[in-house]
């Protein structure tokens, strides 16, 4: 089977980039997936054939995670290829919710689960899915080089997470922080104490750590 992108109506450039020119064949022969006309190099992916030996593609997983402190860059959303023994052969991206269009067969990405699924079926190709929100150790260790530059975005996530909880302490003891005299007014207090533990609240819950725990639910 070859699946070519499903396309948004009001793509930006910037995006069209990003699939134009590629296309996809999960067949009981092979999987190749071609890379977009502006990747560097140009004309890049790859192509393995199906089969149980070393190199050759058995599985292909669903792989997701979440990394909000980058907000929708921190979204990652790809298809691993691996061999009977788990090594990954290559990855591509799905494409889901980049779309410029609202609708909901636009924001399914530019290679829907439900037809990649199917395919790899098909081809009697194992089919797995994978969460590691929160878990960009268990990413890179599973599925090494199937997403670029994990360690980054996990200082990134850290870092974040990290600032709004000591704003949060910083704002709870505000009130005693910036008392003189008769110290501050009880709505000042109430106002600091609410915001102070909504921020610290915030900075607790988007922890790689509690991440983690969320997603698995």
């Amino acid at each position: 089977m070859i699946l070519a992108p499903n396309v948004g109506h009001h793509d930006s450039p910037s995006v069209r980039r990003q699939y134009e020119g590629s296309w996809l064949e999960i067949s009981p022969e092979r999987v190749r997936w071609v890379a977009p006309a502006a990747a560097v190099p140009a004309g890049g992916g790859f192509g393995v054939p199906v089969g149980g030996e070393p190199g050759q593609a058995r599985a292909i997983t669903h792989v997701q995670a979440a990394f909000p402190a980058r907000g929708t860059e921190g979204i990652v959303d790809r298809y691993a290829v691996t061999d009977a023994a788990g090594a990954v052969l290559g990855s591509f991206p799905s494409g889901q919710g980049l779309s410029g269009s609202g609708l909901p067969e636009h924001q399914a990405g530019w290679y829907p689960l439900t037809a990649v699924r199917a395919a790899a079926l098909d081809a009697g190709l194992i089919w797995a899915e994978r969460d590691f929100t929160g878990d960009a150790a268990g990413l890179e260790r599973e599925f090494p080089g199937v997403i670029a530059h994990v360690r980054a975005l996990t200082v990134v996530a850290w870092s974040r997470a990290l600032a709004y909880a000591l704003g949060g302490v910083v704002l709870l003891a505000l009130p005693w922080i910036a008392a003189s005299g008769a110290g501050t007014s009880p709505v000042f207090r109430a106002i600091t104490a609410v915001l102070g533990v909504i921020t610290l609240a915030a900075g607790i819950g988007n922890t790689p750590p509690v991440l983690r725990r969320l997603a698995r639910r």
